[in-house]
């Protein structure tokens, strides 16, 4: 039977790249070897997270959810818990644990379930408290007759999980903001000038797919350029005059060759040298036969003033030519990253903390807009893992000897790395699928 008789040293050895670090949910949990998140917060209208052993044949999946309109006390939480996620549970396997998850506590209970025909599956419930009615639950469930070593991982799973809301967490991830503002200080603009003339070509794929595998290819390039090289309406002070670092990527993603359907988004950043300005587009063109669809996002930071000591930032998206607009206006952090940034800026910071670091970020991944925390950690001079917004799991950032990043893992499996024009050009033409 499963037991909790296992050490922390355990679970700091696990991989970074296992660990699942949400905001949204309010939970850090090292998740065992190979997790593929099948639905995160806001994916299908639930604030949950589902998540499976990535292999062919899954030994286990948990589940991470919010709850609320509970009763009080943890046991009764645990018994609601188990009465309606459970009735057909034969009985324990062990006794409830008591836990305490970084002054949370926490109860934790191992259950038999029957699968007629198939044997006998363990489910693992993981109860924390957050007060006023509202607690967390974890859920992992096994396949029949799963062997030790998956029950010791979970075990080792249950074992790892934290809360983020309590000041310890807190000031933890303000320490790590803090260690991101003062990378950005240190940024220069004979550092930022050291990227002009960059130019990339990026190849977007899914190593894991049946078939083919290739999701999208396109270029990345730096210059020097006034703001008035920005493809936007916004204009702005010094537009045809100063010139600051113009970030460019251009992409296209096959998102249904079947029906012809093909994407083609262009992202320009643009910030001025001392970081304080800033303007990003991102416009999206999605073509299948005769029909066209454009998304349109612009992103206008202004500088501080009397009145407004930290700026304020501005985004506008639009779908369509005369589509709805919305719009998000906030003030932000000291740490906040330029999106021009989000992947050139370990290429400006040869040395690597051992600490994590995290910025402020506007993420582009929801429907909704919205800012997120991206944190960044080390593991050796070349890998860092990058947890960001809603996707759980973090992205793997691997670096060449130069110093410059060279591929990067997303959650998903997909893969973004450089490549040549020739390479792109054979794949995608072997696919069948039409280049720009």
């Amino acid at each position: 039977m499963p037991g909790l008789i296992l050490t922390l040293t355990a679970c700091l050895l696990a991989s970074p790249g296992n660990r699942l670090v949400s905001r949204e949910m309010g939970i850090a949990l090292d998740l065992p070897p190979h997790p593929v998140v099948i639905q995160q917060p806001g994916g299908a209208g639930e604030s949950v997270f589902l998540i499976r052993e990535g292999r062919s044949s899954p030994q286990w999946s948990i589940r991470v959810e919010g709850l609320t309109d509970l009763p009080s006390g943890l046991q009764a939480c645990l018994d609601h818990v188990l009465t309606t996620r459970a009735p057909d549970a034969e009985g324990p396997a062990l006794e409830p644990i008591e836990l305490d998850l970084h002054g949370h506590p926490a109860l934790m209970q191992w259950v038999k379930r029957p699968m007629p025909g198939r044997g006998t599956v363990l489910m693992g419930l993981l109860v924390a408290a957050r007060g006023h009615g509202h607690a967390l639950l974890v859920t992992a469930v096994t396949v029949p007759d799963a062997p030790q070593a998956t029950m010791d991982a979970l075990d080792q799973a249950f074992a790892s999980a934290r809360l983020l809301d309590q000041p310890p967490a807190r000031a933890l991830l303000n320490a790590a903001m803090g260690r991101g503002e003062m990378s950005l200080k240190s940024l220069s603009e004979q550092k930022l000038r050291s990227l002009v003339g960059r130019h990339e070509v990026l190849r977007i794929h899914n190593p894991n797919a049946a078939e083919g595998g290739e999701i999208a290819y396109g270029t990345l390039s730096v210059e020097a350029a006034p703001r008035s090289a920005l493809q936007t309406e916004f204009g702005g002070r010094d537009a045809d005059g100063e010139d600051g670092l113009l970030v460019t990527t251009h992409l296209r993603f096959a998102e249904d060759p079947a029906a012809g359907r093909y994407t083609d988004r262009l992202q320009q950043s643009w910030m001025s040298w001392d970081l304080s300005e800033e303007v990003w587009v991102d416009r999206a063109t999605t073509r299948e036969a005769d029909l066209r669809r454009v998304s349109t996002e612009i992103g206008l930071r202004e500088p501080p003033s009397t009145g407004v000591p930290r700026g304020q930032v501005i985004v506008v998206r639009q779908e369509g030519g005369a589509g709805v607009r919305d719009t998000t206006t906030f003030t932000p952090e000291s740490s906040w990253l330029p999106r021009g940034l989000r992947w050139l800026v370990w290429d400006l910071a040869p040395d690597r903390p051992t600490e994590p670091v995290a910025w402020q970020t506007w993420d582009d991944s929801t429907a909704i807009p919205r800012t997120t925390i991206r944190t960044d950690l080390w593991e050796g001079p070349r890998r860092c893992w990058s947890w960001s917004g809603l996707t759980g799991l973090p992205t793997g950032m691997s670096h060449g000897q130069s110093g410059r990043w060279t591929r990067a893992t997303l959650p998903s499996g997909v893969v973004v790395e450089r490549s040549d024009e020739e390479t792109v050009t054979s794949k995608w033409k072997a696919a069948g699928l039409q280049l720009r």
